[in-house]
């Protein structure tokens, strides 16, 4: 049973040791680094992590940021999940095919017309001939001509 397991682990071994290295290991002692007081010459200890951390049961600013939090979340998950999920339930119990593939235009529309609009605005920023950064780089004199 071993021998078959031992085949995929030498394959994925230098994957994983590689993901390890590069990835976790960086990770971790970033974590590390953040609970020193460390000024890149010398390090003082973990006591200065141990002092922010417990400051953080009176510090009034920090349980506001923890309420606007979880108030953000309580709101949020059931307005970007839940509903929907509800409304695409609904637009598939609609029996005309039709009018489910209207409402479902309908519905995608703002997504897609935020995309087109937001190419059409960077087009016109780069245009060369009289667009905002053509302009602009005109006016500070990095190019002879507007256009």
């Amino acid at each position: 049973m071993y021998a078959r397991l031992a085949v995929p682990l030498l394959f994925i071994g230098p994957a994983l040791f590689s993901l390890g290295l590069l990835v976790y290991w960086p990770l971790i002692y970033t974590c590390y680094l953040s609970l020193l007081n460390w000024n890149l010459v010398s390090r003082i200890g973990i006591s200065w992590a141990q002092r922010t951390i417990s400051s953080w049961r009176t510090n009034r600013t920090f349980w506001i940021a923890v309420k606007n939090t979880l108030l953000y979340l309580l709101v949020l998950l059931p307005v970007e999940l839940i509903f929907p999920l509800a409304l695409a339930l609904l637009l598939q119990s609609i029996a005309a095919r039709r009018l489910r593939e209207l409402y479902q235009g309908l519905i995608f529309s703002p997504t897609v017309l935020s995309f087109a609009i937001a190419s059409i605005v960077w087009v016109w920023m780069f245009n060369p001939m009289g667009g905002v950064l053509a302009a602009f780089s005109w006016r500070w004199g990095c190019s002879r001509s507007p256009g």
